[in-house]
């Protein structure tokens, strides 16, 4: 049986996929629905049908940090006296910044530090923590130092997933769909195709949700300008390796009013969202 939870990144995918097709986008998966059920299904007024699976192009690290700082409500409370913002740009450091964060801000306002890299290197060297804060993470924290009687102290986390060195390589143009096919050998996305392939319908569709961990950063940017620039970024692109029933992979970042569609034998084009 399937758990027939009706996911946000669900219904907006259904939205899009009708809005776009003008198909009448039906739920599959629901409560009855057995094992292996595809998401939805897709009924045309011409007669023609269609099946639509839903997924995520991206590391569940970022989920479960996502997650965190949902429940967080997007800020920290802070020790000391500063204003601080934690920010993390990799979510697989979210955990161990949780943990550190607290020492690390009372150790910088003790020296009157605005950030790890402004404290005398003595101190950061004798702290297994800080080091690694100084040496090895790519996050950072950022203080300021409030006037005399000021309330509001408690920080925010600013999840940006910037890397270290951004510009250290150029993937190229073709990178976003070399990311997707790398990703498509995954067992997450095999799954999801298995579960295409095994279903009725005279059209075939994988919706993938493109989260910022999902491509390299430069494709993910590349992307997302095809939601503002839709003629000069993935058509130039070649075909995502689907097996042949598949007629339809859908990537969609959440920026702009676009999305990115590829529609076998017609290639890439960025349909506008109502």
């Amino acid at each position: 049986m399937s758990s027939g939870a009706d996911r946000p990144e669900e219904q907006v995918a259904r939205a899009i996929v009708g809005d776009v097709t003008g198909a009448h986008v039906i739920i599959a998966d629901d409560r009855e629905a057995p094992a292996g059920t595809v998401d939805a299904r897709l009924d045309y007024p011409d007669g023609r049908t269609g099946v639509l699976e839903i997924s995520t192009l991206g590391h569940q690290s970022e989920f479960a940090a996502e997650s965190r700082i949902a429940a967080l409500g997007g800020r920290l409370p802070m020790p000391g006296h500063w204003k601080w913002i934690v920010s993390i740009s990799d979510p697989r450091e979210l955990t161990r910044i949780l943990e550190v964060y607290t020492q690390a801000v009372l150790t910088c306002e003790a020296h009157n530090a605005a950030s790890i890299s402004d404290l005398p290197a003595a101190v950061i060297e004798a702290d297994r923590e800080l080091t690694w804060l100084a040496t090895q993470s790519t996050s950072q924290l950022y203080g300021i130092q409030l006037p005399e009687g000021a309330q509001d102290i408690s920080g925010f986390i600013d999840l940006n997933y910037q890397p270290a060195e951004p510009y250290r390589r150029y993937p190229g143009p073709d990178a976003i769909i070399s990311e997707v096919n790398a990703a498509l050998g995954g067992k997450t996305l095999a799954r999801r195709v298995t579960k295409l392939l095994k279903a009725d319908g005279d059209e075939r569709h994988l919706f993938l949700h493109v989260s910022v961990s999902g491509l390299d950063e430069y494709s993910h940017a590349r992307l997302v300008l095809s939601a503002s620039a839709p003629q000069e970024v993935v058509p130039r692109s070649g075909d995502p390796e689907l097996p042949e029933p598949i007629s339809h992979l859908w990537l969609y970042t959440g920026w702009f009013n676009r999305v990115s569609r590829w529609t076998r034998g017609q290639g890439w084009d960025h349909p506008q969202l109502r």
